[in-house]
């Protein structure tokens, strides 16, 4: 096992801790925070000058305009070693981001599947370069939907002003793999088929 592994081990265990919290919880995180006490890094295992990368991360976020604002909290063994609120709240009036603000979640359990995943391949049960397959045998051998005209124009969702274009099935490059699932590259949707995949090309560095 590589040590960046073992140490997202550790990082992981909080952030799913945090994740469960918030998820059992409609308060804002002011006051779910509030209601944990908080210690400094080193006395709970992690790192001042790691968690001091949360705020670069959440920076170049706001910098790149990904983002406007966040509010970031990280706890471990029942205490709270990191609660920052970053950038805006509101653009027009430049109001600045309070930690108690509060926030529309959505896909909320991704979080805890992918710390919960991350905890698995530490414990070197699972790879991430494993197939989807190996775990779930329907996987095997994907096929992908190719419009035949190859327009770069949305097919779906379906309906009677938009039909179902026509398509070819081709099989996939390769198989789907865990990574895959983790980063959003793994070329399944929901909802219909979106924009024509011929023009759309998605890294693992694309994923927020």
């Amino acid at each position: 096992m590589n040590t960046s592994t073992h140490r997202w081990g550790s990082f992981a265990r909080a952030t799913l801790a945090l994740s469960a919290l918030a998820l059992c919880s409609t308060v804002n995180a002011d006051q779910a925070v509030r209601d944990l006490p908080s210690a400094k890094p080193e006395k709970v295992g992690m790192s001042t000058e790691r968690l001091q990368r949360i705020n670069q991360l959440m920076q170049r976020h706001i910098e790149a305009g990904a983002i406007t604002g966040a509010v970031t909290v990280v706890a471990r063994r029942g205490q709270v070693v990191h609660f920052q609120a970053h950038g805006l709240m509101d653009l027009e009036n430049k109001k600045p981001m309070p930690k108690d603000a509060l926030f529309r979640m959505a896909s909320s359990s991704k979080p805890v599947t992918g710390v919960a995943v991350m905890m698995l391949v530490e414990e070197g049960k699972i790879r991430l370069t494993d197939p989807v397959h190996k775990f779930i045998p329907e996987f095997k051998g994907m096929k992908v939907a190719m419009p035949k005209n190859g327009a770069p124009e949305p097919v779906g969702p379906f309906g009677p002003n938009r039909p179902k274009p026509e398509v070819d099935l081709v099989s996939a490059s390769r198989e789907i793999t865990v990574r895959d699932l983790l980063t959003h590259t793994s070329g399944l949707l929901s909802g219909g088929l979106g924009s024509a995949v011929s023009t759309v090309e998605r890294k693992p560095d694309d994923t927020l």
